[in-house]
């Protein structure tokens, strides 16, 4: 009876084993995504993202890279959805890099296709226009140390361009 009772644990530990593994095995090939709100194309997932993340524990194999599809409210993504930097499309719009240092509240809230009004002092530049991308010189850089790429319309960008980047201010509007 002994022996029945050893072999019945024995399997009954290695069946524990195999659904676990099996449980494991896609939590060590990809993470899932449990925000409330969709992650579009380009979206640069960060430290803050991580409360809405599980799975594979190694947060640095995710963390400062680009998703390359959108990823909806309770969706998953693997290391093949990742990208080290963003993929911009230029559809009808100008893509203009804006510095982020020293705005660290507008960099917090700003990741792709969130939308900012674009002044320089008094003069409005752009009322809505749609941030393509945060480039980032390294993975573990914060958003503040990261550009963001706007895409703005011809004028917009001609403005732009003769304008002192230090005297642009950028607020988050609706997209």
């Amino acid at each position: 009876m002994t022996t029945v009772l050893k072999l019945a644990c024995c399997w009954a530990v290695l069946g524990l084993y195999g659904f676990w593994m099996f449980r494991l095995g896609d939590a060590r090939s990809g993470w899932s995504y449990h925000g409330a709100l969709a992650l579009p194309k380009n979206y640069r997932l960060s430290d803050s993202d991580s409360l809405n993340i599980s799975g594979w524990a190694d947060r640095k194999a995710y963390q400062g890279r680009y998703l390359r599809r959108a990823v909806g409210p309770n969706g998953s993504f693997t290391s093949a959805d990742l990208a080290p930097a963003p993929e911009i499309a230029i559809g009808g719009a100008i893509p203009f890099p804006i510095p982020l240092k020293g705005r660290s509240a507008v960099a917090a809230a700003l990741n792709a296709w969130s939308a900012v009004a674009i002044w320089d002092g008094a003069e409005p530049i752009s009322d809505k226009a749609p941030v393509l991308a945060l480039l980032c010189p390294k993975f573990e850089s914060p958003a503040s140390d990261c550009q963001a790429v706007v895409g703005v319309a011809k004028e917009a960008a001609g403005k732009l361009m003769k304008t002192d980047m230090a005297k642009i201010t950028l607020f988050p509007v609706a997209p």
